[in-house]
Parts: C-alpha cells; sequence; structure tokens
C-alpha cells in the first residue's frame, strides 16, 4: 500500500502539482541532484534497494534529512512514475516558491521563461544554453519528468 496514494497520485497533474506546492522526482540522479541543491524532500517511495550502491546511500541521505521512507512494490512504484522502466525511486518535492518581485525584480541578467516545454531533452538544452548566456533564472512550469533534466541547472533560478 503507497502511503498517501491519492496525493502523490495527483502531483501527476499540472492542477495537482499546482495545489500542493510539490512535484515528484524519479530516479537516482535526479534524487540525487535535488537532495544536493537542498531542496525539500517530503517522501522518497522506494522498491527494495541494494544493500550498497547509489541507491541505498540516496536513501540513507534522504532519511538522515527527516524524509520518510516508503518501501512499496514495483507495480505499485509505476503507479507514480512516468517512465515505463522507473530506477525504483520517486521522491515528493517541495516546490521552490518565488515572490513577482524576485522573479522580476532587480538583478543582472536574463530570464529564461519556458512554456509548454514537453520533452525533457529540449527543456534540458534550454536550461543549459542560458546558463552559458549568463541567465540568472528560469521561470517554469515543467511535467515533473521534465523539471529537473537540465543537467543540475535547476540551482539557476531567480
Amino acid at each position: 500500500m503507497i502511503p498517501y496514494r491519492k496525493q502523490a497520485l495527483a502531483l501527476k497533474t499540472r492542477r495537482g502539482r499546482q495545489s500542493q506546492g510539490r512535484f515528484l522526482i524519479e530516479g537516482v540522479r535526479l534524487v540525487e541532484e535535488a537532495l544536493s541543491a537542498g531542496l525539500a524532500i517530503e517522501r522518497v517511495y522506494h522498491t527494495p534497494p541494494p544493500e550498497d550502491g547509489r541507491a541505498a546511500g540516496l536513501l540513507k541521505a534522504a532519511g538522515e534529512r527527516g524524509a520518510p521512507l516508503a518501501e512499496v512494490t514495483e507495480e505499485e512504484l509505476l503507479t507514480l512514475a512516468d517512465t515505463e522502466s522507473p530506477q525504483g525511486l520517486v521522491a515528493v518535492a517541495q516546490g521552490p516558491g518565488f515572490s513577482a518581485d524576485e522573479v522580476w525584480g532587480g538583478g543582472n541578467g536574463d530570464l529564461l521563461v519556458l512554456d509548454n516545454v514537453r520533452d525533457p531533452g529540449n527543456a534540458g538544452t534550454l536550461m543549459r544554453t542560458a546558463a552559458s548566456a549568463g541567465a540568472r533564472g528560469v521561470v517554469q512550469e515543467l511535467p515533473p519528468l521534465v523539471h529537473l533534466r537540465g543537467s543540475g541547472l535547476h540551482d539557476l533560478r531567480p
């Protein structure tokens, strides 16, 4: 049984993400990036991990930060995942919130505004290009799979 199943499944929709102020992060690499960026991880759903390795270390780190860990079956994890072959980890993270003044106010550099970008590869390319051009942030409303696929550029925000 998936703890908080209804709330977690709602995060697969734009309406659910906006109303809860949370989003789903899927996969070892993306959860690692979220933890290293200091995003608030509220819960981690996982299949039984190996006793050592990246996934086990990641679960330990998330647990040490106070995130509840919920072991689920592969079938249950598939209901939360957007990919056909998930890596065994899906996390619920608190979305970073910024005021309009923080986003549009002072500061040097341009902002990249992404609207209706659905392909993770395209979003990542746009974010990397913006970073190399000196952009100071990214304003986005992206599907969960795209959200952190900017190769670490989730730190690139106002």
